[in-house]
């Protein structure tokens, strides 16, 4: 994903909803559907932080 932002800042959303990992090729975690919907209210919840819409498919 290539993701261009301007002014700066977007990065830190991505930082505080982000889910570390060891290396840059380590793959990301699997989550359950659990946590794929906390994963989500959280992002919802600081999307207004960031001046950020997520849009959300019905």
């Amino acid at each position: 994903m290539l993701c261009i932002c301007s002014p700066a800042g977007q990065e830190d959303f991505f930082k505080e909803i982000g889910v570390p990992v060891a290396t840059r090729t380590t793959a990301p975690p699997k989550l359950d559907q659990e946590a794929q919907q906390a994963f989500m209210k959280k992002a919802l919840a600081l999307a207004p932080k960031y001046k950020t819409e997520i849009l959300q498919q019905a």
